[in-house]
């Protein structure tokens, strides 16, 4: 199984595999911040979202009390202070959203985290076997033309190999499910979804696109 989160999408990763060339991944920057708690924060008791979000105080490895403040989502290329810029931009945004964080300020931040995420064109994730591409391509091209995907042969699999990756900013809210879905797909059990959508997740849904795409 493999689970690379944003890797594959940075040009990080170790692993060469057909399926993985001009997989149409994207990294997608966030930022979030540690900040000291405010008089009046603390007696938020539940995490609140509004276009960003604020957890109630969380306490650090050191000791210290914080709220986690976040979280910024960027698709493109960053400045080289994106840091700085993101941090005074989630500030101003928290005082905005919460009266309980008036007080605020640039020296409250305890720390702050940057992480990427992976995430696919269509914003669902890739859950499924592995397979080789070039395989696909080689015996799909043509049935393409016209076909549909109930008239293809059945996709050639690598043993024993899955992907479950691509989750996006979605990851608690897909995790559990598709965990499940990838457990019965493993055991042969019957799928928690309907069938149509599981076609939607699955890996080789890209690769068949683009063929079309050429093919017509």
């Amino acid at each position: 199984m493999y689970a690379m989160g944003a890797d594959v999408a940075l040009g990080v990763s170790d692993l060469r595999h057909s399926f993985f060339e001009n997989l149409p991944m994207r990294a997608i920057r966030g930022q979030t911040l540690l900040v000291a708690p405010t008089p009046l924060s603390q007696e938020i008791s539940y995490t609140r979202v509004e276009e960003g979000y604020i957890t109630p105080i969380q306490k650090h490895i050191t000791g210290h009390h914080f709220h986690v403040v976040g979280a910024t989502y960027q698709a493109k290329d960053v400045q080289p202070n994106q840091l700085e810029l993101d941090t005074v931009k989630l500030i101003a945004e928290a005082k905005t959203k919460w009266q309980d964080l008036g007080t605020l300020t640039r020296s409250s931040v305890v720390e702050e985290k940057v992480g990427f995420r992976a995430s696919t064109p269509d914003k669902l994730p890739l859950i499924g076997p592995l397979f080789d591409s070039s395989w696909l391509r080689a015996n799909y091209k043509n049935a393409l033309k016209g076909a549909k995907l109930k008239n293809l042969e059945p996709l050639e699999t690598s043993p024993n190999e899955w992907l479950f990756m691509g989750l996006g900013s979605r990851g608690i809210t897909f995790s559990s499910l598709g965990a499940e879905i990838l457990a019965c797909l493993m055991t042969g059990d019957t799928l928690p979804i309907e069938t149509e959508l599981f076609y939607h997740l699955h890996p080789a849904r890209f690769h068949i696109r683009q063929l079309k795409r050429v093919a017509f």
